[in-house]
């Protein structure tokens, strides 16, 4: 699984550094980064900031399975929802206080720019200032929410927590970002590809070296 992401991400860079140009992939990568930084940000605080208490109440479903589990708890739900937050509103803000700057470089760097233009850049870096806000509460809540309706279906499949649930382990907290801030992004259709091409193949890649050096149980 994890060679098969690395395959298409490496593919991805070579086929759209060549038709465009590796300064738009570059640019295109930041982007990405910035968009989705705070989501994994939140998808890591989740894990520090469980307190116990199982959002399900220990109630189960009209199918008789518990509705989200006993790891899905109100302090990874609000610790991961606080942390994407504030994470979110530092990255943004951070990029909108340096704007002018960023724009008289990208101007000059345009001749290199096939495919990213400067307006493009304005709309998602310099937004106006009540959006702000907007898209770093979305951000945060993007993970928790994923996790959460991901954890739903494992137990209707009879999953259990910690077992391997491919694809939707990888991009349960990518896909519901991305959902969330389509209204307050002009997120591009290659930022959404490289996501998800991406993401899978940092997480496994990162989860097989924690297995290999003791600190995961599971190589997922």
């Amino acid at each position: 699984m994890l060679v098969s992401f690395l395959i298409i991400l490496a593919t991805f860079i070579v086929v759209f550094s060549l038709v465009f140009s590796i300064s738009d992939f570059l640019v295109i990568l930041g982007l990405s980064f910035l968009f989705i930084g705070p989501a994994y940000i939140a998808n890591a605080m989740m894990v520090f900031t469980s307190d116990g208490r199982p959002i399900d109440g220990g109630k189960n479903f009209i199918d008789g399975k518990r509705l989200f589990g006993q790891t899905k708890t109100w302090g990874g739900l609000i610790g991961g929802i606080i942390f994407g937050f504030l994470a979110a509103l530092l990255f943004n803000f951070i990029f909108f206080w340096n704007f002018p700057a960023i724009e008289a470089y990208a101007i000059t760097q345009s001749a290199l720019l096939k495919y990213i233009s400067v307006i493009y850049l304005q709309a998602f870096l310099n937004p106006p200032v009540y959006l702000i806000p907007i898209r770093a509460f979305f951000c945060g809540l993007g993970a928790p929410l994923g996790d959460l309706v991901k954890s739903f279906f494992k137990r209707r499949l009879s999953i259990g927590s910690g077992k391997p649930f491919w694809i939707a382990d990888q991009l349960d907290f990518i896909v519901a970002t991305i959902l969330l801030n389509l209204a307050w992004f002009p997120t591009d259709p290659f930022i959404i590809i490289l996501l998800l091409v991406m993401t899978p193949a940092i997480t496994l890649t990162a989860n097989n070296v924690a297995f290999f050096i003791g600190k995961k149980t599971e190589p997922w």
